[in-house]
């Protein structure tokens, strides 16, 4: 039969069959072949609360209507009918290599009709087997009708909130002046929400700059030239609605209030934080960062779970492969990009991948949520090494209310930390500067098992439960503490807790001073004999002396200055753990109180 067409589900999602069959010359009769393997995708897809699915079954709807209307006006005979088996478990598995593609394929050719199809591949594999082929051009967007996301849009809209059941909303201003505002009087209704969901699918489907990001139950992801779309209906939400977010300005680094310095520090610098609050501005800075480094003939490609920056052509926008960062990150490496914007940094596969990259040579610019810009540093505190750190970030960049708000830089050199006045304590610290004065803003460091980060020349509020000690006896610890080695409970738990002294630990109410155990506590006392330095733990239930690994399962003397305490084992961690009820715990305690230095001799 001449006029016989199989449509695949390209063109029934998109609605573009039903404006084909109403272009038609009505000459002869006209049979269109619906294959059971478009159905059982589209009717898979609904069931799994898939917006696509949802659309082609309304698509599968309106197809029928029409072609009654259409045979009841031109008075010829205008059928629909099914053909073909559903395609089996495995099909559908093998549906990513395109298998249910080659089924519809072969469901035209045994029925003896003309594919219609939009998806180039399909057209392109339809012409090599011989079989007749349509391929539709992309659908003009005046011919969607209905209500349209575009429609709630105005100049100074940066997004609009519809949901079914509430008035639409949309947040209108720049990043950190903005409003919520009404945009309607109507409350929007359920079928509201679908028409304008609809007409969202049937753009992306149609149009070259635009594409579904994610089709998951209850939740669709879109990408509409410049619209960042998200659709949500029951189960994941609790009713239906649309989200849509737009770009409103573009900038340019020289908007910023930026001196000649910065940005040659945004030239060099090689692991970048850009941190904010939702809405600060983050993304608009990112696109004006990438324009920079284009002008300095660099290579820039974005890794984006969404992509939705907006960014010069120049600039290839990556999302995941397979469904995993990793392997887009491998893809990279090949590539070769001399920076890679990274949108949004969130889980920790996220920091690792972030952290690989930047030690392997590629220049890094990450975006993250955060309220500060130190806390966007502290959340790769536990993720990565913290001798590595100044390495993968070496510049945080925080935006606020549209504007640079704070730049900080990092570096480590090797010093004793802040607060600490014994020499022999001396690590690796990561020192934390305002990029501006150069000033010295915070030192992270590890003290153990912890890692402190700590504000230097901040003032540090006491805990208001703790026992203060008069002066006289702090003036003889501080004495005492000059000439041996004695850390008293108040400066335990101060040394561990001035960056946060709100919130102490469920576990511990001082410092492991010097409680690396991989190090030998053995020195020489003024006779030249050895002894153990201790680092003590004052816990909640016990008092911990820390002798070091070397000195695991030696019975050892304990000492408070030149008096004796009691003799012990070491455990095989290198640990004396004595109970807060055992009256050697009320020894040490009075010791290490009057500022006693406490070591152990081998027995």
């Amino acid at each position: 039969m001449k006029n016989r067409y199989l449509p695949d589900s390209s063109v029934i999602i998109s609605g573009q069959i039903l404006d084909f069959i109403q272009n038609l010359d009505f000459k002869e009769d006209v049979e269109i072949v619906l294959s059971r393997v478009v159905l059982a995708e589209i009717e898979n897809n609904a069931n799994q609360d898939k917006t696509t699915g949802i659309v082609g079954i309304e698509m599968l709807n309106d197809l029928r209507k029409i072609v009654d209307d259409l045979q009841k006006e031109r008075q010829k005979t205008i059928k629909i009918r099914v053909y073909g088996e559903r395609p089996s478990l495995e099909q559908i598995k093998l549906n990513t290599g395109g298998e249910l593609d080659a089924v519809i394929r072969i469901h035209a050719n045994d029925v003896n009709a003309t594919l219609i199809t939009s998806d180039d591949i399909q057209a392109q594999m339809a012409e090599i087997e011989q079989i007749p082929t349509i391929k539709l051009k992309s659908v003009e967007e005046q011919m969607i009708k209905g209500q349209r996301i575009q429609h709630f849009f105005d100049n100074e809209s940066m997004s609009v909130h519809l949901k079914a059941g509430c008035y639409p909303m949309a947040k209108k201003g720049s990043p950190g002046h903005w409003q919520l505002v009404a945009i309607g009087d109507k409350l929007l209704t359920r079928s509201d929400l679908e028409e304008i969901g609809s007409n969202i699918i049937k753009e992306a489907k149609n149009d070259i700059n635009s594409f579904i990001e994610r089709d998951l139950p209850g939740v669709t992801v879109v990408q509409l030239k410049t619209y960042r779309i998200v659709i949500c209906k029951p189960p994941f939400a609790d009713g239906n609605e649309i989200t849509a977010v737009r770009p409103l300005v573009s900038l340019s680094l020289s908007d910023y209030d930026m001196n000649e310095p910065l940005v040659n520090r945004l030239e060099r610098a090689e692991g970048i934080l850009v941190a904010g609050s939702p809405g600060a501005g983050k993304s608009t800075f990112i696109s004006a960062l990438t324009e920079f480094y284009l002008d300095k003939r660099k290579i820039v490609k974005t890794l984006e779970s969404v992509r939705d920056l907006q960014v010069p052509p120049e600039v290839s926008q990556y999302g995941e492969l397979d469904g995993d960062f990793e392997k887009t990150a491998d893809i990279l490496l090949l590539v070769r990009p001399d920076f890679t914007l990274f949108d949004e940094i969130r889980t920790t596969g996220d920091f690792k991948i972030f952290s690989d990259m930047r030690l392997a040579g590629v220049g890094m610019v990450g975006v993250i949520h955060a309220s500060s810009a130190l806390d966007a540093i502290q959340r790769f505190i536990r993720r990565i090494e913290l001798g590595v750190l100044p390495s993968v970030v070496d510049t945080v960049i925080f935006i606020r209310e549209g504007q640079i708000d704070e730049i900080l830089k990092m570096s480590i050199r090797v010093k004793v930390p802040y607060g600490i006045k014994d020499v022999g304590l001396a690590r690796p610290v990561v020192e934390i500067r305002d990029y501006v004065n150069n000033k010295l803003m915070y030192e992270i460091y590890e003290f153990g098992s912890n890692i402190i980060v700590t504000p230097v020349g901040k003032g540090i509020k006491r805990k208001s439960s703790y026992k203060r000690r008069s002066s006289k006896k702090r003036r003889k610890s501080k004495k005492k503490y000059n000439k041996g080695r004695s850390y008293s409970k108040k400066d335990s738990y101060y040394e561990k807790y001035m960056d946060n002294p709100s919130k102490p630990s469920s576990n511990y109410m001082g410092v492991d001073y010097g409680t690396d155990n991989k190090d030998s506590r053995f020195v020489l006392d003024d006779n030249g004999e050895p002894v153990i330095k201790f680092g003590i733990v004052f816990g909640k239930k016990s008092l911990v002396l820390k002798a070091g690994t070397d000195c695991a399962q030696m019975y050892v003397d304990i000492f408070a200055d030149d008096m004796f305490v009691a003799s012990c084992q070491i455990n095989k961690y290198g640990d004396i753990t004595i109970s807060k009820d055992s009256p050697l715990y009320k020894k040490l305690d009075v010791a290490v109180e009057k500022g006693m230095e406490i070591y152990g001799k081998k027995t």
